[in-house]
């Protein structure tokens, strides 16, 4: 499957977003621009169909990854959670 960014930008650091520090300042509108129309338009369970949602979570937070869980499934996306036993922090 090929990425595609939901944010329609050719700032790259829009693409792969992993800190805000990474953001240029283009990047940062873009995301919010993309943000104001999300939220502008009806919600639709077939938002994200035939998208899959990677939540990464490196510090135990349930509540916080059951609604990212939650709102990622009711737009019909296919979601992996990866938590910090899943991941090769704890191998240093």
């Amino acid at each position: 499957m090929r990425y595609e960014s939901p944010v329609p930008s050719s700032d790259p650091s829009v693409r792969r977003l992993v800190a805000t520090a990474e953001l240029t300042r283009a990047g940062a509108i873009a995301l919010l621009d993309a943000a104001e129309r999300i939220a502008a338009a009806p919600a639709s369970a077939h938002a994200l169909k035939d998208r899959v949602v990677v939540n990464v979570f490196l510090e135990p937070s349930t509540r916080t990854r059951i609604s990212f869980e939650l709102a990622a499934r009711r737009l019909g996306a296919t979601v992996i959670t990866l938590t910090e036993q899943d991941a090769s922090v704890r191998k240093g």
